[in-house]
């Protein structure tokens, strides 16, 4: 299993310099790589699985999304690249990996309620999304942060993996962050507490995760 999801992985996932230029220009126009993921994922689910995560993305696909400086269309690109990822990278239970990928930002990122996602997919999709979801206001704060991922490690692994593929999406243009200090402390956070869920559920990644920290480090501010 592990040797298949590693060449899943190398499959999908390019160099890095390749991968931060298509996640760059994804922040101007939209990412079809992302859409291209997904169909791929799709591929390896069965029919009444594919019919559900297809469902979930009809519903995410016509969320608004407000985040600076990308349109709701162009923003929607970076769920569906983690849920497309997580179903991938899945060892079982896609429909939940998909699910999560797909809505992990949600309650961030728009004005869709709990109860909504309660209604449409579950209190427990509701309480993993809830869960992930930062708390932007006492982000910095390590007590909170550790108690933070210590929710997130209590998860399921569909989950915490949601989690790593998020920040392994993020930082291939964490350098359009001018803040240094902000940098700093994003990479920080992410040795400290994401590379042991790496190690631990994605090992197959481990050493390209690495390479990317190291990279960011060194590039600075893009």
């Amino acid at each position: 299993m592990a040797l298949i999801k590693e060449n899943c992985f190398n499959h999908y996932i390019d160099e890095i310099n390749t991968e931060r230029k298509r996640r760059l220009l994804g922040t101007k126009i939209v990412d079809t790589r992302a859409s291209y993921l997904w169909e791929e994922a799709l591929k390896i689910v069965n029919e009444n699985e594919k019919q559900q995560l297809i469902d979930a993305f009809n519903f995410a696909k016509t969320v608004e999304y407000d985040h600076p400086g990308l349109s709701s269309e162009i923003y929607f690109a970076h769920p569906l690249r983690v849920a497309a990822l997580a179903i991938l990278f899945s060892n079982e239970n896609p429909v939940e990996a998909g699910i999560v990928g797909l809505l992990h930002n949600v309650f961030e990122v728009s004005t869709i309620s709990s109860e909504v996602i309660d209604q449409r997919f579950g209190k427990e999709v509701t309480f993993m999304i809830t869960t992930l979801t930062v708390d932007r206001a006492i982000q910095w704060d390590l007590f909170y942060k550790k108690k933070y991922y210590t929710s997130i490690n209590n998860l399921s692994e569909n989950a915490r993996k949601v989690k790593v593929i998020d920040k392994f999406d993020n930082l291939f243009v964490l350098g359009l962050n001018p803040d240094a200090a902000v940098r700093s402390k994003y990479l920080d956070e992410i040795k400290v507490h994401i590379v042991p869920i790496v190690i631990k559920d994605l090992p197959f990644m481990s050493d390209y995760f690495l390479s990317l920290i190291d990279n960011c480090e060194k590039i600075g501010k893009l």
